[in-house]
């Protein structure tokens, strides 16, 4: 009966999962159906400061560490999200956030995220500053929404069908070495 908040990659600074606890805990006042999975690893030390936050916020029980998931367990999770967030304030790609789209999943991405563009243009989730205050309010702007995470998850999935799939990467760089070979 809960509603999954998921963040999955790599536990560092970098993708800031602090941001999203803090988003989270905003999230959770108005929504307290919700719950925050942060799956990953990362530096034992950090990990450790994520979970005192949480303690410190109060939200022991609405927070779970699951480490690195990885298979089927990992794509569960995806399924399983309601929503999917990668507060970073840099990805030169994000390959955890067209997973998410993938299995039909809305995301909220900073704007520091690569496809950041793809998604607005396909209206697949939504996009901010890599801060707890807008991440809040587009993590509740799709909660709260009747139909709109069903709809963006429907167009991650057919913007991942059309742009990320292996077959279509490949062709477009089979594409990218034609023009080099014949001097374009």
């Amino acid at each position: 009966g809960r509603q999954i908040i998921l963040f999955l990659g790599r536990l560092h600074s970098k993708k800031r999962p602090d941001i999203a606890i803090q988003a989270f805990n905003a999230v959770h006042s108005a929504a307290p159906a919700t719950h925050l999975v942060i799956a990953g690893t990362g530096a034992p030390d950090y990990i450790v400061a994520l979970r005192r936050m949480v303690d410190d916020l109060g939200l022991r029980s609405r927070v779970t560490f699951t480490g690195i998931l990885l298979g089927e367990a990992k794509l569960e999770a995806f399924s399983a999200a309601k929503l999917f967030v990668l507060p970073s304030f840099r990805e030169n790609f994000g390959i955890s956030v067209a997973e998410a789209m993938a299995a039909g999943c809305p995301v909220v991405v900073s704007d520091g995220v690569d496809i950041a563009g793809d998604i607005l243009e396909s209206e697949a989730g939504l996009v901010c500053p890599p801060e707890s205050v807008p991440f809040a309010a587009a993590m509740n702007k799709i909660l709260r929404t009747p139909g709109l995470g069903e709809t963006m998850g429907g167009n991650g999935k057919r913007l991942v069908m059309r742009k990320y799939t292996w077959e279509r990467v490949a062709a477009e760089l089979s594409g990218i070495y034609d023009r080099i070979l014949s001097g374009h």
